[in-house]
């Protein structure tokens, strides 16, 4: 699959999500001294893939509310031009401590409306993440979605070597000129 392709469906992003993780199965793999150890890291490694497949399935331009809904709840008409809104930002898990070794599945949930019912709505992120108030990382992203309120998600994996902290993710987003930004925190144990 060519990389700039658009990801269109759950067996894609699983199947990259696989390949990206198979080197972690196979360092568990490597450093198991015996058959249990071995069956004990697949079944780790299975759970992870599940546990992101159900993430995938849950939340993957997930439309929440139909445009015709969101249109009347907002009192929307075409003559406003674009609406967009990040309506909420959380944690799937529920949780705000993680370890090394497992991940932070992140839900966003948009409202998106456009004059052309027929029409995606491009929205492009901004991601700055912070450890202990210091920023560490800057990321960018474009995505597609359909119009409505739509979820969307994406995974931060924590790797062997993470520094403990309270880490803070600010997310700013714009469709159409509109932008919007919201945080959300966690921590990372040892």
């Amino acid at each position: 699959m060519d990389k700039r392709q658009k990801i269109d469906s759950t067996q894609d992003i699983t199947h990259l999500v696989s390949e990206f993780l198979k080197p972690f199965g196979n360092f568990i793999k490597k450093n198991t001294s015996d058959k249990r150890e071995d069956n004990t890291a697949k079944q780790i490694f299975d759970y992870f893939m599940g546990n992101i497949q159900r993430v995938i399935e849950e939340h993957r331009d997930k439309i929440r509310i139909p445009r015709e809904e969101l249109v009347r709840r907002v009192h929307y008409t075409p003559s406003q031009g674009v609406y967009f809104k990040l309506v909420k930002v959380n944690i799937e898990e529920k949780k705000l401590y993680f370890k090394p070794g497992e991940y932070i599945p992140i839900i966003l949930r948009f409202w998106a409306i456009k004059p052309n019912p027929d029409e995606p709505v491009e929205v492009f992120y901004k991601g700055k993440l912070y450890r202990n108030g210091k920023l560490i990382s800057i990321f960018f992203d474009k995505i597609w979605l359909p119009q409505g309120e739509v979820s969307d998600f994406f995974i931060i994996p924590v790797c062997k070597g993470s520094i403990p902290g309270t880490y803070t993710l600010e997310l700013n987003v714009s469709s159409s000129g509109i932008k919007d930004t919201a945080r959300i925190s966690w921590r990372i144990g040892g």
